[in-house]
């Protein structure tokens, strides 16, 4: 996310992701729903807005423990969204859907949400790598501190 943001950047500096807050609106953001958009750019959606993520969900993801909990947690909220929005969102092309970085933009702000509130214990092991990403070689440690990354969320 944030390597893509930054290649956006080369070409605009004030271009970032904005998130999809799906817990708190459940409903597609308006500017990337438009079907003459989604027409253009051969994007298919299927969406079903009842097997959204709930506020409350987000609450127990928030209050994980541990790391590997938390890791647990935030992959049965990151899912059912895919499965919602349907359509590209179901496939290895899902970020052809614009709609697919809003989502991981938020799932990195919950990601940042618990590393700020103090309610779990960070990763005893930085150099564990984070489901799914592990055939990508991510560590931890590279994403532990959001900070170092340039980047934050309003909270």
């Amino acid at each position: 996310l944030s390597i893509f943001e930054k290649r956006l950047q080369e070409y605009d500096s004030n271009v970032f992701i904005p998130y999809w807050d799906w817990a708190n609106d459940n409903s597609p953001p308006q500017a990337i729903s438009d079907q003459t958009l989604l027409d253009e750019w051969s994007v298919t959606r299927n969406f079903n807005p009842n097997i959204m993520p709930t506020m409350s969900m987000i609450n127990y993801v928030n209050t994980r423990p541990d790391f590997e909990s938390f890791q647990a947690a935030l992959e049965n909220v990151h899912n059912p969204v895919h499965r919602a929005v349907g359509g590209d969102m179901m496939s290895a092309s899902s970020p052809s859907d614009p709609i697919f970085w809003l989502h991981h933009a938020n799932i990195d702000r919950i990601w940042w949400e618990w590393q700020n509130s103090g309610a779990g214990e960070q990763p005893k092991n930085s150099d564990e790598t984070m489901e799914p990403a592990q055939y990508l070689n991510v560590k931890v440690e590279s994403i532990l501190h959001i900070a170092d990354l340039n980047y934050e969320y309003l909270s």
